[in-house]
């Protein structure tokens, strides 16, 4: 709720597409510390990449509604959100699917 809140604050102040970067960096930044946490087995590097991760995803997801509300308008918003929350479902689907087929 939070994270919510300052994003919406920090978005009216500088604009949205200039949040994009910074977070996309740290979520990338994020990524990376888990997959080194999984070469070298610490679990606390993992926790710690989940947090970098987790910081910046959130904001991005509200972001991505702030612009599909910009672009869109009446009907065709309501079908361009459906669109964008199908697509996350959809990757959030094969990834649990497909995860444990690469581990075995």
């Amino acid at each position: 709720m939070f994270m919510a809140i300052l994003t919406g604050i920090v978005a009216d102040r500088i604009g949205v597409l200039k949040m994009l970067l910074p977070l996309i960096s740290t979520v990338t930044l994020g990524m990376l510390i888990q997959t080194l946490a999984v070469h070298t087995g610490s679990f606390h590097l993992m926790l710690a990449g989940r947090l970098v991760f987790a910081l910046a995803n959130e904001p991005i997801n509200l972001l991505k509604g702030l612009i599909v509300n910009d672009w869109f308008f009446g009907k065709e918003m309501n079908f361009a959100q459906s669109i964008n929350l199908s697509f996350v479902r959809g990757v959030v689907f094969c990834s649990g699917s497909l995860t444990p087929l690469i581990e075995s």
